[in-house]
Formats: structure tokens, C-alpha cells, sequence
């Protein structure tokens, strides 16, 4: 038989404007898994956050950011151009 895992996200994020084009941006996740939905909060939580730094360019926004993840134990850089749809 196959087993489904059952997961949930949360997910908190403060943007904070610097100037008329710049921003920094405070990123938190959590999420936690589990073959039960009902003993989903006795999961292992799975952990990460990211610190960025934005700019309204021409070509839309333009963001640059350090993120780290509980699961990998590693720190990655991350480059976002647009809007996300």
C-alpha cells in the first residue's frame, strides 16, 4: 500500500520600505509532516528563513536574498526578477 504524508506550511513575511524603491524583507517558514493529519503537530518541524534586500527597477522588482533551511543546514543565495503570478 502507498502512504500519503500530510503536511502544513505557515509562513510569516515583513517587508519594510526604505525610501521610494528599496526594501528589506524578513522571511520565516515552518512546516511540519506526518502520515496522520490528526498527529500532525507531533511531527519534526521543518525549519528556514531568509533575509533579502529589494528594489523597484524598471523591469519590475528586483530582489536578492540569504535563506537558510533546517532540512539542507545550508545557506543559499537567491536572485528574483518580476512579479511571481
Amino acid at each position: 500500500t502507498s502512504r500519503r504524508q500530510r503536511q502544513m506550511c505557515i509562513r510569516d513575511r515583513l517587508r519594510q520600505r526604505i525610501g521610494s524603491k528599496n526594501y528589506v524583507t524578513f522571511t520565516g517558514n515552518v512546516a511540519f509532516r506526518n502520515d496522520n493529519f490528526f498527529d500532525i503537530w507531533g511531527a519534526k518541524p521543518v525549519w528556514g528563513g531568509s533575509v533579502g534586500y529589494g528594489y523597484d527597477s524598471l523591469f519590475g522588482p528586483l530582489e536578492a536574498s540569504l535563506g537558510y533551511s533546517s532540512r539542507s543546514h545550508k545557506v543559499g543565495f537567491y536572485v528574483n526578477l518580476g512579479y511571481v503570478f
